[in-house]
């Protein structure tokens, strides 16, 4: 057999027809070894798209379920959650519960305390008309004298008014009618003796309407009244605001002065036997003034000037 160079030289025509023979008989063989690999490359792909379509429905499948598990997810969420505020609740209503019952008991004995205080309030005021003649009485009369010496007042006017049958307390104490116990801690705060003179002392103090004159050699009082003063509170009108000024102080006319108009608390200390003659003035208009009518203004003459006294002034 002769291969197309050999047969160049008899022919070019046959030699070219026998390359193209060779070329087709070639072409035959690939196609025969490509056949195969096509059809299993049909195969593959068939086998593939099958894959594909299985992964899908798979797909669809899984997210069908992710949707369901969430909805479970969500409702169990939920469940935690209405079992979180049942247990709270559950919670609250057994502390309420234990707290009631704290109550109940407490308010037992506070029921007891309650008719006690009934008990004692209904003889308070039916004692009342002969405890504040008591109290005026004090006020008016025994502040000058002794411990001892008040006792005795105290036992006569009892007496006195047993004997026209004024009811009044069995034993008259005027801290019971003129304080309370929150105001008496406050004193003791405040550095006030815790005798029985002082308390009184105290009281009519602060509840006389009169300006008090203290005798008070150990300067017990001044420490008291100034401490008192210093936890006082200034109003935003300035009133209710406190001083404390030696007697014979040279400004100590225009504080005084300057306190009436705006409505302080003056402490005059180291006070000599005579006091100055406008100070006296006004200790003596105060006490004329007692009898004014309900409203009317106090005014007063001090250093030659007239001046019209704020409520909350105090000397």
């Amino acid at each position: 057999m002769c291969t197309p160079e050999q047969m160049k030289f008899k022919s070019k025509a046959a030699a070219t027809l026998l390359d193209l023979v060779d070329n087709i008989c070639g072409l035959q063989e690939k196609v025969k070894q490509v056949a195969p690999l096509k059809k299993r490359a049909e195969e593959a792909e068939k086998s593939s798209n099958t894959m594909k379509a299985q992964l899908a429905e798979a797909l669809k499948s899984y997210n069908e379920i992710m949707v369901k598990v969430k909805g479970l997810q969500d409702e169990r969420d939920d469940a935690i959650r209405s079992a979180n505020e049942q247990s709270e609740m559950l919670r609250r209503f057994g502390l309420q519960l234990t707290n009631s019952d704290i109550l109940t008991k407490s308010l037992a004995d506070e029921y007891t305390r309650w008719s006690a205080n009934v008990i004692t309030i209904g003889k308070q005021i039916t004692n009342l008309i002969g405890d504040v003649f008591l109290s005026a009485a004090a006020l008016s009369y025994y502040g000058p004298f002794t411990g001892s010496y008040r006792d005795q007042l105290v036992e006569q006017w009892l007496s006195k008014l047993k004997s026209i049958e004024l009811p009044s307390s069995d034993e008259f104490l005027i801290e019971d009618i003129l304080s309370n116990k929150m105001e008496v801690s406050g004193w003791r705060i405040c550095n006030l003796p815790s005798d029985k003179v002082s308390l009184s002392n105290a009281c009519m103090a602060t509840n006389s309407i009169r300006f008090p004159i203290i005798i008070d050699p150990q300067e017990l009082a001044y420490m008291w009244l100034k401490n008192v003063g210093d936890r006082m509170k200034p109003l935003p009108d300035d009133s209710n605001n406190f001083k404390a000024v030696k007697h014979g102080n040279k400004d100590f006319f225009k504080l005084i002065m300057k306190a009436m108009e705006l409505g302080w608390m003056i402490l005059l200390f180291d006070c000599p036997e005579k006091l100055d003659n406008n100070v006296d003035m006004l200790l003596m208009q105060k006490s004329n003034f007692l009898g004014a009518e309900p409203g009317a203004v106090f005014k007063v003459s001090f250093d030659n000037k007239e001046i019209k006294v704020h409520p909350n002034f105090k000397l």
